[in-house]
């Protein structure tokens, strides 16, 4: 059975991902280090851990603050205190506290907080060995299923919000699935989003194409599968790179199924369906009803024409086998890729010739039509899975709660801990309604070396918080630029493809069960499907190959997967 999206749900889902993109990554807590303004005292808990008072057996009320404390207008403290929050180290340049951006925070808030970064290969581990020893900071940035495991050591913030936090408060009500996403199942919510939800980041793979190769051969931008077919195969056929040599072109290439921006989960959509690492998305119908991919006729009618394209030597032999660093330096000083999966016009290698999309060798494809006209792309969350949350260490939640609220009510404070300093990496700019915004700035790397840095990810890591920004970025802060000063080159790429976007599990936690049962069966479909997909494509598939498949499926207990899967939705699209 194949899905084709309504007008009305495709004009209502691009309605709400252009007023908004955020997503969750991280945040942070609060601490004891001065006595000065120190609300309540610790009290023992049931799980031998202490709470503050303010978080005691009744929920709804806090400790009422100290007299060092401003509930309005800055500093936040009229005395420092001292405050850690654990965070994921966003490079080693510089250290988080030495932030141009976290001094400057410090300064207006009198609220000091000491940032404890830890490296990303051991972050899981260092959290887990945190809660379990209970040797917990005021604040951790980390997974929202840390909700399910250690939830009796973080605090509801729900009674702080409506007190200390308007903007965030004003956010969850316009935008609801957030609470949604980040409450348990109790209704608590213990974590706050954080990170970037920029338009672009709603589709990760998308399919660009060498336009001086189109060029070359006089050919159009393909689109239709048909087309993009014939198109590979000229590239294959015609030499052209033209460099007099018909053979070291390499037509189409693509790094495995499914993951970040490199996989071919979307080209699916041609057929009717996407792939995505849960291998679910929800029917255009009703945006609600769980569909599994790999056992829809446009799964097998997909699988098929790539085996034919496989066949005739137009995909890269090496898709199923190539490294990430093999894959993202393919095309580094050569002209052999025809086109390619990838989150921007600059993967396997390709160097940023100008700050002017137009100039740009590859070019976005939007979303392909199939043979019988379906046209589709996953979306992802628009909250995603990390955020920041108090423990029950801290004595004076109130306060971390507001300098949260803080750093997302002030455009100032969001481009600084978002990009970095003003006047290297952005500026403020009229937005044609004589209101002053800030703009980033598109730079090569070259551009970066006069304030110390080779390139854009030293720079990021050293300068701001990046995806683990305390100041959440969406689209309703983004939109603020006028488009003709706008340079993000992915986002016209996400918008061509937004109305045909397919939603898939939405974010959020639900029975502790759910999720342990849903992850078991989800191991086994991952291996299996990871070998059914490569070999149907490099050998082939037929009617018996697609019907013993389907009895895999079974095997697999892929219908109490989607039962788990449609409990899940159920549970989170009721709250």
């Amino acid at each position: 059975m194949a899905f084709t999206a309504q007008k009305k749900w495709r004009k209502q889902t691009l309605g709400i991902l252009l007023t908004a993109m955020l997503c969750a990554s991280a945040f942070a807590g609060c601490s004891d280090s001065s006595t000065s303004g120190v609300s309540t005292a610790p009290v023992a808990n049931s799980t031998g851990g202490s709470t503050s008072s303010a978080a005691a057996a009744d929920p709804a009320s806090t400790a009422a603050p100290s007299g060092n404390f401003n509930a309005e207008g800055l500093p936040i403290l009229n005395e420092p205190v001292d405050f850690e929050i654990v965070i994921m180290q966003q490079g080693t340049l510089k250290t988080a506290n030495e932030k141009q951006c976290a001094i400057n925070a410090v300064e207006k808030t009198n609220v000091n907080i000491n940032w404890t970064e830890v490296p990303n290969a051991s972050y899981t581990e260092k959290i887990n060995i945190l809660f379990a020893s209970d040797s917990l900071p005021d604040g951790v940035c980390g997974d929202v299923k840390l909700i399910t495991t250690y939830g009796d050591q973080l605090l509801d913030l729900k009674p702080y919000l409506a007190d200390y936090a308007p903007t965030t408060t004003q956010f969850f009500t316009d935008r609801p699935e957030y609470p949604q996403a980040l409450s348990d199942a109790s209704g608590a919510l213990k974590i706050v989003p954080i990170g970037d939800e920029s338009l672009g980041n709603t589709i990760d793979s998308q399919l660009w194409i060498n336009q001086d190769w189109l060029t070359n051969l006089g050919l159009d931008m393909p689109t239709t599968t048909a087309e993009f077919e014939a198109v590979l195969k000229a590239f294959k056929e015609q030499d052209a790179n033209g460099n007099g040599d018909p053979n070291d072109e390499i037509p189409y290439s693509f790094m495995n199924v499914w993951g970040w921006a490199r996989g071919i989960e979307n080209m699916f959509g041609a057929f009717g369906v996407v792939e995505n690492d849960n291998h679910v998305f929800l029917s255009p119908t009703d945006n609600s009803t769980v569909v599994f991919s790999a056992e829809e006729q446009g799964y097998y009618d997909f699988l098929k024409w790539m085996n034919s394209m496989y066949t005739q030597g137009l995909i890269d032999p090496e898709v199923f086998t190539h490294s990430q660093d093999q894959y993202v330096s393919k095309n580094a000083g050569k002209d052999i890729i025809g086109a390619y999966m990838e989150y921007g016009d600059t993967g396997i290698g390709n160097a940023v010739s100008s700050l002017n999309p137009e100039d740009q060798k590859f070019k976005h494809v939007v979303a392909l039509k199939g043979p019988t006209g379906e046209q589709h792309v996953g979306l992802n969350n628009l909250t995603r899975g990390t955020g920041f949350m108090i423990t029950n260490k801290c004595e004076m939640p109130e306060v971390l709660v507001r300098w949260y609220d803080w750093v997302n009510t002030d455009l100032d404070t969001f481009a600084e801990w978002r990009w970095g300093k003003e006047g290297e990496v952005w500026n403020y700019v009229d937005n044609g309604s004589g209101q002053k915004v800030p703009q980033q700035k598109y730079m090569v790397d070259g551009d970066y070396q006069q304030y110390g840095y080779q390139n854009y990810g030293e720079y990021n890591g050293a300068e701001s918080f990046s995806g683990w920004c305390l100041a959440v970025s969406y689209e309703e802060k983004l939109s603020l630029m006028p488009p003709e000063v706008d340079t993000d080159r992915k986002k016209p790429a996400a918008i061509a493809d937004i109305a045909f976007g397919l939603n898939p599990l939405p974010a959020g936690i639900a029975d502790p069960q759910n999720e342990d049962q849903r992850a078991l069966i989800k191991a086994d479909l991952d291996n299996y499907l990871l070998r059914f997909i490569s070999d149907s494509i490099i050998n082939g598939i037929d009617d018996a190959k697609w019907n013993t498949h389907l009895g895999e499926l079974e095997k697999l207990r892929v219908p109490e997967y989607k039962q788990l899967c449609q409990e899940f939705v159920d549970a989170i699209q009721s709250r």
